[in-house]
């Protein structure tokens, strides 16, 4: 296994001075390792890859680091529509809400 060093940061300024000019508070550079996982899965990447990648111990610490924005769920939305077809009503289309009896 290769020797891995751990980045050392002994001076902020010209990261500091980036973050004021791009208009970017409350920024911790830690922020970036959950901007990676978030972009990750949501390029398909399975979970358990992306642990073994980030280092993280366990399945729940990914999915507390990957933060995933709703767009991620179209697609299977989509496939849903088309296993189930008209059997479910959609309230979207007709613009009420129908009950099953």
């Amino acid at each position: 296994m290769p020797n891995i060093r751990k980045m050392r940061v002994d001076d902020n300024t010209a990261w500091n001075s980036a973050l004021k000019r791009a208009g970017i508070e409350d920024f911790r550079f830690h922020d970036l390792r959950h901007t990676w996982a978030s972009w990750l899965v949501q390029s398909d990447v399975p979970l358990s890859i992306l642990q073994e990648m980030g280092g993280w111990e366990s399945i729940e610490m990914v999915r507390r680091y990957a933060h995933l924005a709703p767009n991620h769920l179209t697609e299977h939305a989509r496939q849903i529509d088309e296993l189930f077809g008209n059997l479910v009503p959609n309230p979207s289309q007709s613009g009420k809400i129908v009950v099953a009896k």
